[in-house]
């Protein structure tokens, strides 16, 4: 075995430990969580980094452990497939190699970009109703509360609401104007 093939077996086996290591403490939530700060431009989008839920975000910045362990794994696996089924030169399963490492770092990243815009903390920030239409579901009495449906964070709820201007019957279109300090929507007909 020469030089060439031993390094791509050593780059395709510390890489693929390190990347499966890392990648299984990331979910388990067992990685330390200091990986320094973590801006929109090292990921290359626009995801928000507000603490909820983005370790594996910030786990997955260009000079990571994690991501050098994909550029060896990845560059490894590629050097011996173009050395071994390709009968590439040393040149071309070396050219092969690092751009294979480099697409498959460039791929991570984007696919945890992905994954952080797809993750929800679960909370509903009802602040996020105001000015939105909404419908009565339960009628809303004078100075009491009633229901009304309101689409919050791209999903239809039903919340508690109380209206200034008088009772609001079951199905009347509201606007939502407020919300008290005890998180119930101050809601009036929308015209």
């Amino acid at each position: 075995m020469d030089t060439l093939t031993t390094s791509f077996w050593v780059l395709a086996i510390l890489g693929t430990t390190v990347f499966v290591l890392r990648l299984g403490m990331m979910f388990l939530g067992l990685g330390d969580h200091d990986y320094g700060d973590v801006s929109d431009a090292d990921i290359g989008g626009d995801v928000d980094l507000d603490g909820h839920g983005h370790d594996s975000m910030h786990a997955f910045t260009f000079l990571s452990l994690q991501s050098i362990a994909t550029f060896f794994m990845g560059s490894g696996w590629m050097g011996l497939v173009a050395l071994k089924s390709w009968d590439l030169d040393r040149m071309g399963a070396t050219l092969c190699a690092v751009g294979f490492g480099v697409f498959c770092v460039l791929l991570l990243g984007k696919l945890l970009q992905q994954a952080m815009q797809l993750e929800s903390s679960g909370t509903l920030d009802k602040r996020q109703a105001l000015g939105k239409v909404g419908n009565v579901y339960a009628r809303i009495p004078d100075r009491g509360q009633g229901q009304i449906q309101v689409e919050v964070q791209g999903r239809l709820v039903t919340l508690a609401a109380r209206s200034e201007n008088g009772t609001i019957d079951t199905g009347t279109s509201v606007v939502v104007e407020d919300v008290d300090g005890s998180g119930v929507l101050v809601v009036s007909p929308s015209h």
